[in-house]
């Protein structure tokens, strides 16, 4: 499930961001929009075109084509529109759609209303009734009524059964999850099915998704879990399985996806399990949020309701194996058992309902779906046998280097650990790299938190001490979950980097003079501004730079994953216009949540005001600029503007590279692979990339 699946109502935030961005006016692409005369006209880029759509008045909602505002209750669409004589019909977000009287129910394409019972043979065991208008049947003994409510089936034992339905067609169920405490040795599993299909202009999302989890025999933590899923996705299909087993203290995680295998061991802090939290760790990241009842009922578990407040609990994906934290706290007064009654999770837009230990139901408010507690049992979904596939090669072995912490002190009396890698001999003072850490950074190793596999920055350190130059990186002040509630903007960040600067250049083994700064991605924001208060920098390389419009970096980065597997330019026009509206009201100060995509919303209105471009070009040392030619995250445009830049200014010492072949974090591409389906595979950094890196710190 996906992130796609949410709110993509068309927003105010695109004349502001794209102020200034008008054509002439005999071009115009607004010259024709009229809105009904209920909004007004505005546009948003696509490439090299310029697509007009209407921003509505309050009590108006843009049509499917976005060309007209039409009332919330508009009954011109209904012209024909019978309900079959049982109901009346309404527009509905643009849409005709059947309000059906009681016994009748709401056909598929929403524009008829058909006998409740009509069809429903209960499997043979058992009758149909309306209950609520709704069709269900009354099983015979020994069998139970289905999720949907229109089969029996015979289920075992003890079990909570929940549908994932949307929140406007209750009456759709598009995923069942079953929780079976069946006494006896067995120990209790979840099971559970999900299957959807969003057809957008004809190339869209077709998910279906088996997942077991096998709870201790108290069903206090999962001790494994399987995994298996069919992806479709524009013109990208994949199939992948995944399983695992959960100690304290350690996870075996093996995958198989993209025709290969590879098995990942993970050590937990504390001894521990965490929580396994499918969908959430998916990239690229769009996801609704954790779709099994299991894990809010141990997320509940966990909250430490005397301490009260947000609280950061660990969990892993089964997808990915990565392990993510995740933000949750307890809304209102406690439920008759004396835990919370609501848990929310802020960042993931979820709230959980209980008036046990196991939810009522868990809505997923951002993309309007709701996972309720039913009566009944799963379908399990339909499978083909598992396809073959082979081992995942392990990478190359890491070569050699000392590696030893360091702290780094930091000026609100905190300090910050460090890795300070040097070259197996040391001769004479020596050149030294600073990689400057972010608050998207996953740890110090790792700068991309979404890849926490991608260990960019120790692999470069390691590769980099092989020619003689040492490095420092160093832990990121919102790595640490209990950290990422602080108020950060971008001025205590770049305050972290000058005093990890200033640690490095005092190494004794370091020739202050040669110290040079590297950033990747977002960190490139306090790098340049580093790099604007005099410090006494070497060079700069930027890795896949952010250097301005931060905006169309995000747009960017939400669309491009999208684009390059096929999804239709409707399915993408959505997603830009719903990115651009949390865009713009993270500027004007309406956003809601405190944080947008993890980070502090502080933090983002400084990335969203900063142009560091003028430093850039004023920085007198000499600059190197690169990214890979299949960065689906980062832009090409900020390579395009740095140059153009340095050429007005007559800087002649700044280069720009693309790479050919390399991703985001200058990992290699297969043409034969899916896109992003390596994205969690084992990691090494591209020799073309350590090259450019040793040319540029030992020329003179």
């Amino acid at each position: 499930m996906r992130r796609l699946l949410g709110s993509w109502l068309l927003g105010g935030a695109w004349a502001l961001l794209l102020a200034g961005c008008s054509l002439p006016p005999a071009q115009a692409p607004c010259a024709d929009v009229d809105c009904s005369g209920h909004g007004v006209c505005v546009t948003y880029e696509d490439g090299p075109r310029k697509v007009p759509t209407c921003r509505c008045d309050a009590g108006y909602l843009p049509s499917a084509s976005g060309w007209l505002c039409l009332p919330q209750n508009d009954t011109s669409l209904c012209a024909g529109v019978t309900c079959s004589g049982h109901g009346r019909c309404t527009s509905r977000r643009g849409r005709a759609a059947c309000t059906c009287d009681t016994g009748y129910r709401t056909s598929d394409d929403g524009r008829s209303c058909l006998d409740g019972c009509a069809g429903v043979s209960c499997s043979g065991r058992g009758v149909c009734a309306l209950d609520e208008g709704l069709p269900r049947c009354g099983c015979d003994a020994g069998y139970r009524t289905s999720a949907d409510g229109l089969a029996c089936e015979r289920g075992p034992g003890t079990s909570l059964t929940y549908a994932l339905y949307w929140e406007d067609n209750s009456d759709w169920s598009i995923g069942r999850a079953t929780v079976d405490f069946t006494p006896g040795p067995r120990d209790p599993v979840e099971t559970a099915s999900y299957g959807v299909h969003l057809d957008q202009g004809g190339r869209g999302l077709t998910e279906e998704t088996r997942l077991d989890l096998h709870l201790t025999t108290d069903g206090s933590e999962v001790r494994a879990f399987e995994l298996d899923q069919t992806l479709t996705q524009g013109n990208v299909a994949r199939r992948r399985f995944a399983e695992g087993t959960l100690a304290p203290g350690r996870a075996t995680l093996r995958h198989q996806r993209a025709g290969a295998t590879f098995v990942r061991e993970l050590a937990l802090p504390q001894g521990a399990r965490p929580l396994l939290a499918p969908g959430l760790g998916e990239y690229p990241g769009w996801v609704v949020g954790p779709l099994s009842p299991t894990f809010y009922a141990l997320l509940r578990a966990r909250y430490d309701a005397n301490r009260g407040g947000e609280q950061w609990i660990d969990a892993l994906s089964p997808e990915s194996g990565a392990r993510i934290p995740v933000a949750v706290h307890a809304v209102g007064t406690p439920a008759a058992d004396g835990g919370p009654a609501l848990l929310e999770l802020p960042d993931l837009h979820v709230r959980a309902h209980f008036r046990e230990a196991y939810p009522e139901r868990v809505v997923f408010y951002q993309a309007e779906l709701t996972l309720g507690r039913v009566e009944g049992v799963p379908v399990d979904l339909n499978r083909s046998a598992r396809p073959a596939a082979v081992a995942w090669p392990e990478p190359p072995e890491l070569p050699k280097a000392a590696e030893q912490t360091v702290v780094v002190p930091v000026e609100d009396g905190a300090a910050l650990e460090g890795t300070l890698t040097l070259p197996p001999s040391r001769t004479g003072p020596l050149r030294a790299v600073l990689f400057v850490a972010d608050a998207s950074a996953h740890d110090r190793d790792a700068p991309a938190r979404r890849l926490p596999h991608a260990a960019l920055h120790r692999q470069l350190a390691l590769e980099l001490a092989q020619a003689g130059i040492a490095s420092l990186r160093y832990e990121a002040r919102l790595s640490r979950p209990d950290a990422r509630a602080q108020f950060v903007g971008l001025d205590s960040l770049t305050a972290d980097a000058e005093a990890a600067f200033a640690t490095l250049r005092a190494m004794k083994d370091v020739d202050p003079k040669r110290v040079y700064v590297a950033s990747f991605g977002w960190a490139s924001l306090e790098a340049l501004t580093l790099l604007g208060r005099g410090h006494q920098v070497a060079g700069y390389v930027g890795l896949a730079p952010i250097l301005a419009r931060a905006d169309l970096v995000v747009v960017h980065s939400a669309t491009r994953w999208l684009k390059a597997a096929g999804f239709s330019d409707r399915f993408l026009d959505r997603q830009r216009a719903s990115t651009l509206d949390e865009l713009y009201r993270l500027r004007q100060r309406s956003y809601r949540a405190p944080r947008y995509d993890g980070d502090p919303v502080e933090l983002w209105r400084d990335r969203l005001r900063f142009n560091g471009l003028p430093t850039l070009v004023g920085f007198a040392g000499p600059v190197l600029l690169l990214r890979g030619d299949k960065d689906q995250d980062t832009p090409p445009s900020q390579l395009t503007w740095a140059e153009q830049a340095a050429s007005g200014a007559g800087k002649s010492n700044l280069k720009t590279r693309t790479l050919p072949g390399l991703t985001h974090v200058f990992g290699t591409e297969s043409a034969e692979d899916p896109l992003w389906e390596r994205a969690h595979f084992p990691y090494r950094v591209a020799p073309a990339l350590v090259s450019q890196l040793r040319t540029f710190f030992e020329t003179p």
